[in-house]
This record gives structure tokens, sequence and C-alpha cells, in this order.
């Protein structure tokens, strides 16, 4: 028994550093490299373990690292062939966090298995079991897992807001009015339920950090959206008016473009239209970047403070 546990609290560690990569943050080649010598380890792992004298524990030992490895070759390579691609669109990074998900799943599933093994093992040969490094190592997998299940269920309330902003500012581009108004509709109806979802969140192990920030970043989605892109959209429509006018007022006898005042007061508007557009779309640049810099870094601080606290 002390020989297997040995030889799994080795796996164990190496499992809960590999989770600790995937946590702090997306850095590809970094999560890969840890998972191919992951890999590596369990192969000889496997080779340690088939020295070992035959018995029913022996063989559970063995199942587990055979289930890890296929979760790592298998399920974490297509979560990494998906990876590239998640932050295309929300139903990816959906499909990539749930993928990511249940293979942490069959991770403890498994270890679960071999407890139960490990335990059963030892009341048939009268032998008392206390806390292993093992033991511990799981615990501290498992709240790696609940980590990151947490902060991916906050980062897609957020990435659904984002794409629906994306879309007001590609309508805003084209500088179609019914189309930003359709947008703008559909953010206002996202963000109302988002803001609730938000609402509804405990704090994890009493950090409730990441529920402060996504409140205070979809406060400038809304005001945003209630506000600047409506002067905007005024401002498009202010557009529109004065390019008919324009039209009108070179349909004109040249001798009656001089008379023409509402042309005059028109154009007068646009100018200082341009002025204030210029201003909103600046100003709204420059806020979105900083809001969602702060949100992402409070992210980082987020996965990377609970994952240092499992050391």
């Amino acid at each position: 028994m002390k020989e297997i546990q040995s030889i799994l609290n080795d796996s164990k560690k190496e499992v809960f550093q590999y989770l600790k990569v995937i946590v702090k943050g997306r850095n590809i080649k970094k999560v890969e490299s840890k998972r191919e010598k992951l890999i590596d380890k369990i192969d000889s792992e496997h080779e340690k373990f088939l020295k070992i004298e035959e018995s029913k524990l022996k063989q559970s030992g063995l199942q587990y690292l055979s289930t890890l490895k296929i979760v790592l070759t298998d399920d974490y390579a297509k979560i990494m062939d998906i990876e590239e691609i998640a932050e295309q669109s929300y139903d990816n990074m959906e499909a990539y966090f749930t993928m990511q998900e249940k293979a942490n799943e069959k991770l403890h599933e498994a270890w679960d298995n071999f407890d139960t093994a490990y335990h059963r093992y030892a009341r048939a040969n009268d032998i008392k079991i206390i806390e292993s490094e093992p033991d511990k190592k799981s615990q501290k997998i498992r709240k790696m897992s609940e980590t990151l299940k947490y902060s991916n269920h906050i980062y897609l309330i957020y990435l659904k807001c984002h794409y629906q902003e994306k879309y007001m500012l590609q309508s805003m581009a084209a500088e179609d009015i019914n189309a930003m108004s359709q947008n703008m509709d559909a953010q206002k109806a996202l963000l109302k339920s988002s803001i609730d979802k938000v609402g509804e969140l405990k704090p994890f192990d009493h950090d409730s950090r990441m529920i402060h920030a996504t409140k205070y970043l979809f406060k400038f989605y809304k005001d945003e959206v209630e506000k600047d892109f409506v002067a905007i959209q005024d401002f498009f429509i202010l557009k529109s008016k004065y390019n008919a006018a324009k039209k009108n007022h070179e349909s004109l006898k040249e001798s009656d473009r001089a008379s023409n005042l509402a042309f005059e007061k028109i154009s007068q508007e646009f100018s200082l239209g341009i002025i204030k557009y210029n201003e909103t779309v600046k100003r709204v640049n420059l806020e979105r970047s900083k809001q969602i810099k702060d949100w992402f870094d409070i992210l980082k601080e987020f996965n990377t403070d609970h994952s240092n606290a499992l050391d």
C-alpha cells in the first residue's frame, strides 16, 4: 500500500501542477508542454506499477493510471485543439469550457474509484488509514476544478455581453441605424438578465471580487448602450438628414442656395455633431479598453490567488 501510495502521490502532484497552469491562464504552449510531461510521467509510473506484487489494489491503481492517460491523451488533446478557436465565438468558448469540466470530472471519478478500492483493501486487511498526501492532493485538485468552473461561469456571462456589444459596434461601423436599434435592444435585454445572474452568484471562498468586477463592467456596458450609443445613433440620423438636405440644396438654382436657411441651420448642427460624435467615440473606446483590461486583470488575479492558496 505504501509503494502504491508513493507512486500515485507523484502523479497527483503532476496533475495538480497541470491544472494549476490551466487555471492561471490560457498559455497554450505551456499547457501543452505540461500535458506531454504528465503523459510521460504516467507511462513511467505504469512501469513501476507492473513490478508491484499482484493484488486487487494494484489493478485499481493501474485502472486509475489508465483512465488518467486516456483523459490526457484524448479529452485534453481535443480541448487543446478547440482552444485556438475558442475565442472566435460564444458557442466555441462554451464548448471549450464544457469539455474542460467534463475532463476534470473524469479525473475526479477515476480517483474516487481508486480511493474506494484503497479503503476496501485496507479494511479487508485490518489496516488503519490516516489521511495521506494523495488524499490531500486530491482535495486540492478538486478545489482547483471548482475555481476553474466558477471563473468559467462568470466568463461566459461576460462573453455573451461582449459579443452582443461587438454586433452593436459592427452596426455602428456600417452606420446602419435599424441594425443599431435591434442590437441595442438586444444588449439591453441581455444586460438585464446578465446583471441578474451575477447578482445571484455567491462569493467563492468568501471572495466576491469577480462579482463586483463584473457588476462594474456591466455598468459601463449599460451606460454605453443607454447613453453613448443613443447619442451616436442620433448623430447618424442627423447625418442622414444632412445628406438629404445637401442633395436637395445642390439641386437648387445657385440664386436660391444663398437663401436656403434650412440647409445652413442643419449644416451648423452637423458640424457640431461631428465634433461631439468624435469625442464620444474616442472616450467610449478608451473607457472600454480600460474596463475590459481591468476585468481581465482581476480575473487573472482571482485564479492565481486561489491556485496559490492551495500550495
